[in-house]
């Protein structure tokens, strides 16, 4: 029969008594035989008060020794225990206290008694289905819940930390212990100790976020190895003490290699007391996998249907261990999750040809578009297989029909979004395509060192708006020509666009409204792009007020002084100097369009007019709209906030006195005069006198004749814009048009 953890750690009293066995503070540490004496006094003192078997003692002391001790005292005594530390939270510690019913409470008071007391040698026989520790989760989705393990966890702890048998430490390596003393990877790094000779550090908090303080402890107290997040690792490897070996758990490690280190990928939780799975990683590996079972748990992937899934098919984690009873106070979720003795993790994984387990992140995490369940962790390895992006978080954000996948990254890279999202159209459908990649200085980490995804949001909480709706539609607040515009939540709006409008179009008008908002344009902030359905929009603010275009066909004895004070504002608007980087020069952007006109429809000798047009316009960094024209302006009282930057950048202001040449005079003559007033409130010749208005009230001080040459040169760069249309918008304009435009530049 196998000696148990107590057995073992008897003998190294016996056999190394000098040796190191715990260190807390580097001149602060104990031997085997100190330690042994020690818990001794622990022992002796439960003893005294009837402490044995099922009995629970809880313990909340200082982080170090002394509460290393109690854990041996206390299996010594052959009773089970709750540890938590004097710098946990105090309600969480008061939570744990009434939910576990512990026989005795022993704080600081308890433990200068203890420290009195005569120790006693040996320790109370057990068995491995009596009760030995109650570990509680961190808490983060709600209460803290406590997990029932049986002694034989401990058993299966230290076999577990192995690699085809032969034990992953040996009595020379200090294995560093940083989590919480009251978390399940304490008595796991306990019984790896007993087995196999190592000393522990129990690393004090005050070093976790001081790099240089923490490189000092690892030198002076002599660490080699130890449990760490794959996060900490990234963020804070090369150590200044060589480390020989490290197990690494809680989060994927995908892409994470050091060379001269060996790293070993497990994969762990509170329910089950030990490592479930081992792999060594010998390179950079995407997904990295965590291996296989080391110990006497059985572990399998089951489907829906509770039936084990083919080699590489994704399906529930599941275990079966025979020494963890469930949840404490808790039945509901003990039948639920350990069904026929199973537990069942909710995690994700496939089990690959070699047998090894890949987890492929929560079930929960989990989401659908259109009906198609997507994985996060496959659309991340995908962007790490088409990108420099290594250091990545994919999330997905769904209401109804609409759905956000977003990117949280820390790569310190340039990336171009729409090149990644046309290489991973070519392997993944396009509803798994992300929406929006965010860079992060650093990843938020929970106490135990996990990653906190759940802190990983859109900007501003506007997915949180939507939870709170409870109509079954967004309400419609306006139709344009490119887009729909709809209420999401109380100060957002989801600007919705035709299936026709490429991503990449969509995708720059986010960019650039955020950019014109920063730069101090009276713009809506923009925050992120989601898809719904075959098309896709931009969540931004919502600008109170009515759209100016509205006002004016409403009101025509206002339209002069509307006008006016649109012309006003739009005057304002180009006093902006641009110095963003983001926002293209219109003047550039159109010379290199007219390269790309079709062969079929304009002559070399009319691509060089046309580029000539442009040439003719003297470059300039001032801020224009691109679209200016009152259907893009809301006004609110003496306030004018523009919308819709889809084409916005830096130019000369003709860029925006063609678009209101192009909103009164160019678009209503396709239309009949019925629809021209259905549409403007006016007819043609109206339409055409209000943007006779609206150029005078921009110009107040040339001469008439000076007017009529600056509307000329209007129409000109206007019919010039209008030929790059077929190749920015193909299809919007018919051929037909596309000639004149052409004839009128030739003629000008």
């Amino acid at each position: 029969m196998s000696r148990t953890v107590l057995q073992m750690l008897e003998q190294r009293v016996m056999d190394t008594p000098k040796r190191t066995a715990v260190i807390y503070e580097p001149d602060d540490r104990i031997t085997y035989s100190a330690l042994w004496e020690l818990s001794g006094r622990v022992y002796a003192w439960l003893k005294t008060r009837g402490i044995g078997a099922e009995d629970i003692v809880m313990y909340c002391l200082p982080r170090g020794i002394g509460l290393y001790a109690c854990i041996i005292g206390t299996l010594r005594a052959g009773a089970a225990f709750v540890l938590t530390e004097t710098d946990n939270d105090c309600k969480r510690t008061a939570y744990i206290r009434k939910d576990c019913g512990c026989k005795f409470f022993v704080d600081e008071d308890c433990w200068n008694e203890i420290i009195e007391t005569e120790p006693i040698n040996g320790y109370e026989p057990i068995n491995l289905h009596n009760l030995c520790y109650i570990a509680y989760t961190s808490g983060t989705t709600g209460n803290p819940k406590g997990v029932l393990h049986e002694y034989g966890s401990l058993e299966n702890a230290w076999k577990s930390v192995r690699m085809d048998g032969k034990p992953l430490l040996s009595e020379e390596d200090t294995f560093l212990a940083m989590s919480p003393m009251n978390f399940v990877s304490l008595p796991i790094i306990f019984s790896l100790s007993c087995a196999f000779g190592n000393a522990v550090a129990l690393m004090p908090y005050s070093y976790h976020s001081d790099e240089e303080r923490f490189n000092e402890y690892l030198k002076d107290a002599g660490v080699n190895c130890g449990y760490l997040t794959p996060s900490f690792l990234r963020n804070h490897y090369p150590f200044h003490q060589q480390w020989r070996m490290c197990i690494l758990s809680s989060e994927p490690a995908d892409g994470l290699y050091i060379d001269g280190m060996k790293c070993y990928n497990c994969y762990a939780s509170t329910e089950s007391g030990c490592l479930l799975t081992v792999f060594e990683l010998p390179r950079a590996v995407t997904p990295a996998p965590v291996g296989k079972s080391q110990s006497d748990i059985e572990l399998f992937i089951l489907d829906e249907d509770e039936m084990e899934t083919p080699t590489g098919e994704v399906g529930e984690i599941c275990y079966r261990n025979p020494y963890v009873r469930g949840y404490l106070n808790l039945p509901s979720r003990t039948r639920k999750l350990l069904r026929g003795r199973i537990f069942h993790t909710g995690d994700a994984g496939a089990l690959t040809a070699d047998g090894d387990l890949i987890v492929r992140g929560r079930l929960d995490e989990m989401f659908k578009i259109a009906g198609y369940r997507i994985e996060p962790d496959e659309v991340a390895n995908a962007i790490r297989s088409v990108s420099d992006l290594q250091h990545l978080v994919v999330r997905g954000f769904v209401y109804k029909d609409i759905s956000a996948i977003v990117v949280f990254y820390t790569d310190d890279v340039e990336i171009d979004e729409v090149a990644i999202r046309e290489r991973l159209l070519q392997i993944l459908p396009e509803y798994m395509i992300p929406t929006n990649y965010i860079r992060l200085r650093d990843f938020p980490l929970l106490e135990t060192g996990k990653l906190d995804k759940l802190s990983l949001l859109p900007p501003e909480g506007s997915w949180e708006n939507l939870r709170k709706l409870s109509s079954a539609n967004l309400p419609v607040l306006g139709k344009g020509r490119t887009a729909t515009v709809f209420a999401f939540g109380q100060d957002k709006v989801l600007k919705l666009f035709k299936p026709s409008i490429p991503f990449a179009m969509i995708r720059q008008e986010m960019v650039l409204t955020k950019a014109a908002h920063s730069m101090g344009v009276p713009a809506p902030n923009t925050y992120e792009l989601v898809r719904s359905g075959a098309g896709y929009g931009i969540l931004t603010d919502k600008v109170s007020g009515t759209v100016l275009q509205e006002v004016i066909g409403a009101q025509p004895q206002e339209r002069q002084h509307l006008i006016s004070r649109f012309a006003s504002a739009v005057k304002a608007l180009h006093q902006i100097h641009v110095s963003d980087e983001r926002v293209p020069d219109i003047r550039e952007v159109s010379i290199a369009l007219c390269e790309q006109l079709d062969p079929a429809l304009y002559s070399p000798e009319d691509t060089a007019k046309i580029r000539a047009v442009f040439e003719s316009i003297a470059p300039a960094e001032t801020f224009v709209h691109g679209d200016c024209q009152p259907g893009n302006a809301i006004v609110k009282g003496d306030d004018t906030c523009f919308i819709d930057f889809m084409l916005c950048g830096k130019g000369d202001p003709i860029f925006d006195l063609l678009c209101m040449y192009s909103h009164y005079i160019f678009l209503p003559s396709f239309v009949s005069d019925e629809k021209c007033v259905a549409e403007l409130g006016m007819d043609k010749v109206g339409a055409q006198a209000l943007y006779d208005m609206f150029i005078k009230a921009y110009y107040p001080t040339l001469s008439d004749a000076q007017i009529v040459s600056v509307e000329e040169r209007i129409e000109r760069v206007h019919a010039a814009r209008i030929c790059l249309a077929s190749v920015v918008l193909p299809g919007v304009f018919p051929v037909d048009v596309l000639q004149k435009a052409k004839d009128k530049v030739v003629r000008f």
